[in-house]
């Protein structure tokens, strides 16, 4: 007996059976040293009256130590083996997230009484943080603060320089001019991009013309403000090298010997202060009679840049330019600008016009908000916007005159405004064209005749499942219908909104259609009413999930004149709700921005008004900005990051999200570094608010903010495309922060970097793999290296996923190599603080996990948004962080295992054991009080992952991707595939349903007809509703992170699946029920069975 205790004593309390339990009392949380106490808390205590009740617990213990004479106001909680603590005396210790996750997940908390003082460091300084470009600063004050963990004085001084004679933009009515001179070392080749779901590689090929020119485009938020001009073309030299050159390559020359001078059809006045001029070197084919060739295939790109009209300090561009050239694969519509240039590289020598002094930007000059005035010109008074012309151009599908018994043929589609008809051809340079005439035309959706089809999105074995959408168009008195499809239901909205424009301007309604033009055209260019906008009826309320409160009252209220127009108003108000994907045609946003305040409760309004704006106008600029300042709030103050999306490029914009972001606490705020560090890559300068808040909030809070936003900035950074910017952010935030804090990030980037020991390591073991050496082997050679590595760590330092805890020495006797197909790195470090637990982390090399990491993101942002809507659903998604593009580091959850290892405890075919799930929750939980809490855990757990994986359509779902723990908590890891895409194994879809439901799952909660399955029902139903009325915010974090340029979030398009899936066109009620109709087809299909019984042979065998 005396083995049996010892024994028990020693291991893991999970681990021991529940006889034993009972027997020996052993405690989950044992109170051992003279030190300890083991009490109860009520939820309702405060963090002093919890300290109160562990003082007098304490001393009501028998054989406890005496204490010296002491105050409970002077101690804090510490979160035992973290540096986490709860400080505010007052706040219930039920509102710490640490605390509800394990009331949740009914875990014991352990928590440590320390005294205030052991809390203090070094005061902080007040300290002022520099980003430098082009020679000039911009600085931020980072105020004091005591969880800024500093020890030293950094004051960097604005050296930016004085001018005495500055004029302003909105004084010169020139447009701009520039002049092209010459490209030095042009590439002999151009670039295409190849890549995989695991890798990316630059394919290079050779020129096939020796003529080049460059196009200039003149760009702001990423759009175009008017036609690219193109240079005259000249011949590429080979270029002579110098005696020290360090290049080896054959690279090229392009002289432009005679200058020509262009202008931009803009004056400068009007071109906003975030424009860009983007040139780009283009390769032509010469045709005989010695002019380029006027065909799109007749051309290639090789390489492009851009330049920011105006500077960090809001200086006009002038004199010579010179400016680094970027690879083909590279866009520079919108992104960082480059500002340093490597001579051995390409780049390009550029002039702009000079003036007898700098040119300052301003929006205008003598607007005085108090008296409602400006002054205006006499001349050259060009409107906002000049007609209400739609436009639309691109490829859809037709059937030909057989109507169903042709065959889909693509064409490229016009929309002609002048003639009031659609054009198409076979190509975008067809000769031979068609035309509709669209005169009272009839457009229709016709979803009979959408079809599902699949591409290969990454690679052979992962494809995306997608979805045509059709319509009709019946012209005016004619028997034929033309039938067509668009390629996503946003492109099909926007193209019949566009037909029934173009119709009605053409149509006998063409006077209501002029009305409203002028209208429009009258309040673009008037002054601004504020007497108007003050006396608006404006509440800074919460948005109303009542879209009539939301909108008011369209139909007495709109000033749009006729039905037709009230009409495009109210299918603006449906778009608005229902897709946060659909782009508005130019006649919706005119009707919109003539109704604007009818829409300023509605947040969701807020970016499709500021998508209407002329920000070439003074007066929407001012009037937006007034209003922007009294718009409703948003449900959730994260959704302001919607503002940081591309197209929102005016720095007033951005810079009211950032004071709103600021409002955030930093537990919220952390949430969302991923998407705040890639809005860095829309920002026009190195120097933003938004990377200046960014660091400052990290500064201020390292362990919630810092370290993350590290590793994220550092991610970035090796990213050819933005290693200026990100470096220069990187630096910076690194300067200033404590000496404490770069020690701890010093070690960590020798650890877990691409170029660190771990990542050293991995290379190492795959090498013993390439010569079939046997598992045994390998983890024999690897633990001989990490002993060698532990000599080198210090005694106490941080790790990326968790700086909450201080780790020290690895284990080496528990660490391992995994056997999956990258051979991660199974780690196990001792935990710095006595009692804490050990800390158990995978480190991958060869994957990347920055696709994880922001599925486990979102599904923490679902798990938030329920438990605000008091559903606690006990999510508990583990932790990830990409530590370069293809490495990263995952947490281990503990006590838990695979729900294949589960399958295989019965044998070949135990995925079609019901009971397999239920056996082994009640193996582990054998008295009724812990079944009972397991199964509740369950089916919240279970409700929640069926949900999150549906919306967010996880794929790649095997019996080895999902998890359950000891307590019952269910869970999936590795996500590798999402929105859609899914895995295909000999050409056969492997996900048949749209998330898993097996009737193991169903059978722990008493089959179908039960009341615990009938709990389950309904908790899906209700916390899928909760996604659906936050799925603007969720396609928002989407959108942020297109620029990180993941393998499977490349476009807007990708994130459909989101859109579609969450049915907003449903009541709450009809959604409940086509979800519950989802888990009965997930009951009945049997596939996944199968394809989890192959999943265990394949490993088992093969």
């Amino acid at each position: 007996m005396k083995w049996v205790n010892a024994l028990c004593h020693t291991v893991s309390y999970h681990v021991v059976n529940i006889v034993y339990r009972r027997m020996l009392c052993l405690q989950e949380v044992r109170a051992t040293a003279k030190t300890d106490v083991r009490c109860n808390v009520v939820e309702s205590f405060t963090v002093q009256e919890t300290i109160d009740h562990i003082f007098h617990t304490y001393e009501n213990t028998v054989g406890t130590a005496a204490l010296k004479p002491y105050d409970t106001s002077e101690y804090v909680l510490k979160l035992t083996g973290f540096k986490d603590y709860l400080i505010d005396p007052n706040r219930r210790v039920v509102n710490y997230q640490y605390v509800r996750d394990c009331l949740v997940t009914k875990k014991m908390l352990r928590l440590s009484v320390v005294h205030k003082a052991t809390l203090l460091t070094t005061p902080s300084h007040k300290r002022i943080v520099s980003m430098r470009s082009s020679g000039r600063s911009i600085a931020v004050f980072d105020p004091a603060d005591n969880n800024v963990l500093t020890s030293e004085e950094n004051v960097v001084e604005n050296t930016a320089p004085t001018v005495s004679l500055i004029a302003k933009s909105c004084a010169i009515k020139e447009p701009l001019r520039f002049c092209v001179h010459r490209v030095i070392n042009s590439p002999s080749y151009t670039s295409t991009l190849k890549r995989t779901s695991h890798e990316m590689n630059i394919e290079k090929l050779p020129l096939l013309y020796s003529n080049v020119y460059i196009r200039v485009e003149l760009y702001d938020g990423g759009q175009r403000l008017e036609d690219p001009i193109e240079t005259i073309d000249t011949k590429l030299k080979t270029q002579t090298l110098q005696p020290n050159c360090s290049w080896t390559v054959n690279e090229y020359i392009a002289l432009w010997n005679e200058p020509v001078w262009y202008r931009t059809k803009m004056k400068i006045r009007d071109i906003p202060r975030t424009a860009r001029l983007v040139l780009t070197l283009w390769g032509v084919k010469k045709e005989a009679t010695g002019k380029p060739s006027s065909n799109a295939d007749d051309r290639e790109r090789i390489c492009s840049t851009a330049v920011n009209i105006f500077d960090v300090d809001g200086l006009l561009l002038q004199g010579d330019v010179y400016n680094q050239l970027l690879s083909n694969v590279h866009t520079l519509r919108v992104g960082p600008v480059q500002h340093t240039v490597d001579m051995a590289k390409p780049y390009i020598h550029v002039a702009f016009n000079q003036f007898p002094t700098d040119v300052q930007f301003q929006l205008s000059d003598g607007f005085d908000v108090d008296n409602n005035a400006s002054e205006k010109d006499d001349e050259d008074e060009t409107p906002a916007v000049s007609s209400l012309t739609i436009e639309k151009k691109g490829w859809l599908k037709k059937l030909g005159v057989q109507g169903s018994l042709s065959k889909w043929r693509k064409r490229w589609f016009v929309l002609k405004s002048s003639t009031g008809s659609l054009v198409y051809g076979e190509s975008v340079n067809a000769t031979t064209t068609k035309e509709i005439p669209l005169k009272q035309a009839t457009v229709l959706i016709c979803d009979s005749l959408n079809e599902t089809y699949t591409t290969f999105a990454v690679n052979k074995g992962t494809r995306r499942e997608q979805k045509t959408w059709g319509f009709k168009l019946k012209p005016f008195g004619t028997s034929r219908v033309y039938m067509m499809v668009a390629d996503t239901k946003q492109d099909r909205e926007e193209w019949m909104a566009a037909i029934r424009a173009v119709a009605f301007e053409a149509s006998d309604n063409q006077n209501e259609f002029k009305e409203l033009d002028d209208v429009f055209l009258s309040q673009r260019n008037s002054t601004v009413s504020m007497s108007m906008v003050s006396t608006m009826d404006i509440s800074t309320s919460s948005s109303s999930s009542d879209d009539s409160k939301k909108f008011g009252d369209i139909s007495e209220s709109s000033s749009a004149p006729g039905s037709s127009i009230a009409a495009v108003l109210e299918e603006v108000k449906t778009l608005i709700e229902t897709d946060p994907l659909v782009k508005l045609n130019r006649l919706q946003k005119t009707v919109l921005w003539t109704n604007r305040h009818l829409f300023t409760q509605s947040f969701r309004a807020l970016p499709r008004i500021l998508s209407c704006v002329n920000w070439n106008s003074q007066q929407d600029v001012y009037e937006v900005l007034a209003l922007l300042q009294q718009w409703a709030p948003p449900l959730h103050p994260a959704e302001y990051l919607v503002l940081l999306d591309v197209e929102f490029s005016n720095e007033h914009v951005r810079k009211f999200v950032v004071d709103k972001l600021g409002e955030m606490a930093d537990t919220s705020f952390s949430y969302f570094i991923p998407q705040l560090v890639q809005a860095i890559k829309y920002e026009t300068y190195h120097s933003s608010p938004l990377a200046l808040h960014l660091i400052e909030r990290g500064l201020r809070n390292p362990n919630q903010i810092g370290f993350d936003l590290f590793w994220a900035l550092k991610v970035e950074a090796d990213n050819e495309r933005f290693r200026e910017r990100y470096g220069t952010i990187l630096n910076s935030f690194i300067d200033v922060s404590s000496s404490r804090m770069r020690d701890v990030l010093y070690v960590q980037s020798n650890l877990f970097s691409p170029t660190g020991a771990f990542e050293e390591i991995c290379q190492y073991v795959k090498q013993l793999k390439a010569q079939r050496k046997t598992l045994d082997e390998i983890r024999q050679e690897m633990r001989l290296k990490l002993e060698a590595l532990n000599q080198t760590l210090p005694p106490s330092y941080q790790l990326p996923i968790d700086p909450r805890v201080e780790v020290g020495k690895l284990i080496v006797s528990k660490c391992k190599v995994m056997g999956s197909a990258k051979l991660p790195l199974y780690l196990v470090f001792e935990n710095s603080e006595a009692g804490g637990d050990p800390i158990v982390v995978i480190f991958k090399s060869g994957d990347d996990v920055r696709q994880d990491s922001l599925t486990l993101q979102l599904i923490r942002v679902m798990d938030e948004l329920w438990r605000e809507r008091g559903l606690e659903l006990a999510m508990e998604p583990y932790k990830c962080v990409a530590t370069g593009p293809m490495t990263g580091i995952l947490q281990v959850v503990l006590n838990s295992i695979t729900t294949a290892d589960i399958h295989k405890r019965i044998g070949t075919l135990g995925a079609f054991d019901d009971t397999s799930f239920t056996n082994w929750i009640t193996a582990n939980n054998q008295d009724k009080k812990s079944l009972k809490a397991a199964i509740d855990l369950f089916r919240r757990s279970c409700a929640g992952y069926c949900v999150a994986t549906c919306v967010l359509g996880i794929g790649d779902r095997h019996n080895d991707n999902i998890m359950l723990t000891h307590s019952g908590r269910y869970f999936h890891i590795d996500f590798g595939h999402f929105l859609g895409h899914v895995k295909y194994q000999f050409g056969i879809k492997r996900e048949k349903t749209p998330f898993v439901f097996t009737p193991e799952m169903a059978h722990v909660m008493g089959q179908q007809g039960s009341e615990e399955f009938g709990k389950f029902v309904a908790t899906c139903g209700e916390a899928f509703n909760i996604v659906r009325r936050h799925v603007h915010f969720l396609v928002t974090l989407f959108l942020l992170m297109i620029p990180a340029d993941m393998p499977e979030l490349r476009s807007r398009d990708d994130i459909n699946h989101l859109v579609e899936v969450c049915v907003l066109s449903l009541s709450d009620e009809d959604a409940a029920k086509s979800f519950e109709a989802a888990i009965d087809f997930c009951l009945g299909n049997r596939f996944k069975r199968w394809d989890n019984t192959l999943h265990i042979v394949a490993h088992k065998y093969l």
